[in-house]
């Protein structure tokens, strides 16, 4: 990747996961902290109370992660019967679910046909999940025409990230025809909904400061 590549790579992806790492991560503190006890404290009475109480900890790590399954299988059938009567944002939820494994096997190429359908109806986030994903080449081959495509119907449809993002690509001429101009309109609007990253790069432009990544 080229460095005005780089310079235009943004995350939009949006996703919605259960925070699993935590539970493991916890249990190994506790264990750790456990272990180190043990060599402090050598009473047998001691070592019995803190292997129970890991013990413990482990099968309340189970049960959070058992739970956490369970509830987000329930959200994904939810969710599949919703989708299928043609609900948009569920949709993008569903496609959600297959592209990281929530609820459902993952399989990015269904998230994909999922998001499509969200898309179709002009939902933003679809259109700027897809662009993300032919961005960085998840469940579809990279295509920066695609990238492109949906990243403006999303800024077209007043997503401030999209604005930025087709801002950058006018700027650097990633996709499209190298144009200044072009680029300070989509970073006007963006900026006008916040967006930092674009306030900065206007004022930088118009004070013509040199280009930053």
């Amino acid at each position: 990747m080229n460095t005005n590549e780089e310079k235009n790579e943004v995350v939009i992806i949006n996703h919605d996961t259960f925070p699993r790492g935590w539970c493991s991560n916890l249990y190994m503190f506790l264990c750790l902290t456990s272990f180190g006890a043990t060599l402090f404290f050598a009473s047998p009475v001691v070592f019995t109370g803190l292997l129970i109480l890991g013990m413990l900890l482990l099968v309340l790590v189970v049960c959070i992660v058992i739970i956490g399954e369970i509830r987000m299988k329930k959200e994904a059938r939810r969710l599949r019967i919703a989708a299928e009567l043609g609900d948009a944002e569920a949709q993008h939820r569903l496609g959600n679910c297959y592209c990281y494994g929530n609820g459902v096997p993952e399989d990015k190429s269904e998230g994909i046909r999922w998001y499509c359908k969200s898309a179709e109806q002009g939902y933003a986030p679809a259109l700027t999940d897809l662009g993300s994903s032919y961005l960085y080449g998840m469940g579809v081959p990279k295509n920066r025409e695609e990238v492109i495509k949906y990243f403006r119907q999303a800024a077209e449809l007043g997503v401030a990230e999209a604005q930025w993002f087709l801002g950058k690509s006018y700027l650097y001429g990633n996709g499209v025809p190298q144009s200044q101009a072009k680029a300070m309109i989509w970073f006007h609007q963006a900026a006008e909904q916040g967006h930092e990253g674009a306030i900065l790069r206007l004022r930088e432009l118009e004070n013509g400061v040199p280009e930053t990544a």
